[in-house]
C-alpha cells in the first residue's frame, strides 16, 4: 500500500512538473506555430515563363500547401490536447484548500528552492506537517485525476 501511495504521488508530481507546465507551454507556442505555417500559405507564389518548369514549381508547392495545412491541422489538434488537459488540472487544484494548493505550487509548479523550510515558517507548522498536507494534496489530485 505504500509503494502505492508513493507510486501515484511520483505520478502527480510529474503531472504537475512535466506535463502540466509542457501543456501551459504548448498553449503559449503553438498558436504562433500556426500563424507561421499560414502565413506560408498565403505568401506570394513566384512565376516563370517556363512552362515546364512551372508545372514543377507548381507541383513542389502545391505539396508545400497541403504540407502545411496537414501542418496547421495537427497543431490545432495539440492545442486544444492541451487547453482541455490544463482546464482539467486547473479544475482540480481549485478544489485542494488554500495550505494544499499553496503546498503544490511551491513544491511541484514553481518548484522554489526551500519550499518546504518556507511553507513551515508562512503556516507556522513544523516540517513533517507541511509534508503531510502537501502529500495530502497529491492524493487527492490523484484521486480526481484519475479516480484512484
Amino acid at each position: 500500500m505504500i509503494n502505492r501511495a508513493r507510486k501515484l504521488r511520483r505520478d502527480v508530481q510529474i503531472l504537475l512538473r512535466e506535463d502540466y507546465l509542457e501543456s501551459k507551454e504548448r498553449i503559449r507556442i503553438i498558436p504562433e506555430r500556426i500563424a507561421t505555417e499560414r502565413a506560408r500559405l498565403t505568401s506570394i507564389r513566384s512565376a516563370t515563363s517556363d512552362a515546364g518548369t512551372v508545372h514543377t514549381e507548381e507541383n513542389s508547392r502545391q505539396e508545400r500547401d497541403t504540407a502545411a495545412i496537414v501542418t496547421i491541422d495537427k497543431l490545432e489538434a495539440d492545442l486544444d490536447v492541451a487547453k482541455r488537459e490544463i482546464k482539467v488540472i486547473d479544475g482540480i487544484l481549485s478544489q485542494l484548500d488554500p495550505r494544499e494548493r499553496r503546498c503544490v505550487e511551491l513544491m511541484d509548479l514553481s518548484r522554489q528552492k526551500g519550499a518546504v523550510e518556507r511553507l513551515s515558517e508562512e503556516f507556522g507548522y513544523d516540517r513533517s506537517v507541511v509534508y503531510d498536507i502537501y502529500n495530502c494534496a497529491l492524493d487527492k489530485i490523484a484521486r480526481l485525476y484519475w479516480g484512484k
